[in-house]
């Protein structure tokens, strides 16, 4: 059984521009962002399950639904993060300690993650082979960087996915140490490196003031 928050990354794939004021309606109304179906899956695993399914869609040319799908993901993404947040401030000591705070944050992303991966990791097609979530957003950023290359589609269009690609670095692997960008083969370019230190700092702000 699904939730409602559950369903809108399907109305976000679909081109509805206000899936993400939709999901931010039912998180202030109360929405559990970390309930799980009966598959053991939450929105967040929902929302790139519909990045998952819309991907090949997009081959030979981006669909600018996976933008609306990328930016709603983004938005249940950071809703995980401050919630997480707000649920360690009844363990005071380990609430007042930033890296401990990101370590939880990060171990329930990576919890989702799995969940996501066991249920619709399949060997072969499309939707198979992925390991990780942001295995799935290297491959729209694949299809983004030939449009833009080959049709002259403006940078912006690359945006909700790149932010939508590194937000998820950060929370399951690069952290908020700024050393650990500079390693990444894709923050070679200047504007690249500024903007993954500015999601690092994005999600500083949501764990030093919740949501």
């Amino acid at each position: 059984m699904r939730t409602a928050l559950m369903i809108t990354p399907e109305l976000a794939s679909a081109g509805w521009d206000d899936a993400e004021a939709l999901a931010d309606l039912l998180i202030k109304s109360g929405a559990d962002v970390h309930a799980t179906c009966n598959h053991g899956c939450t929105p967040l695993a929902y929302a790139f399950r519909s990045l998952q399914i819309l991907l090949p869609s997009c081959y030979p040319s981006y669909d600018q639904s996976a933008n609306l799908c990328a930016k709603l993901t983004s938005f249940i993404s950071a809703a995980s993060v401050a919630a997480t947040n707000r649920s360690l401030r009844a363990h005071r000591k380990l609430y007042r300690d930033p890296e401990s705070r990101f370590n939880a944050v990060q171990a329930r992303i990576l919890s989702q993650e799995k969940s996501f991966v066991s249920h619709y990791d399949w060997s072969e097609g499309w939707y198979g082979g992925y390991e990780a979530f942001y295995e799935i957003t290297e491959q729209y950023l694949g299809i983004l960087t030939g449009d833009v290359m080959n049709t002259g589609v403006g940078f912006d269009k690359l945006v909700p996915m790149l932010h939508l690609h590194y937000m998820t670095k950060i929370l399951t692997s690069i952290g908020l140490d700024r050393e650990a960008v500079g390693v990444q083969l894709e923050c070679r370019a200047d504007v690249l490196k500024k903007m993954m230190f500015m999601i690092q700092d994005h999600v500083r702000t949501l764990l030093q003031k919740g949501w």
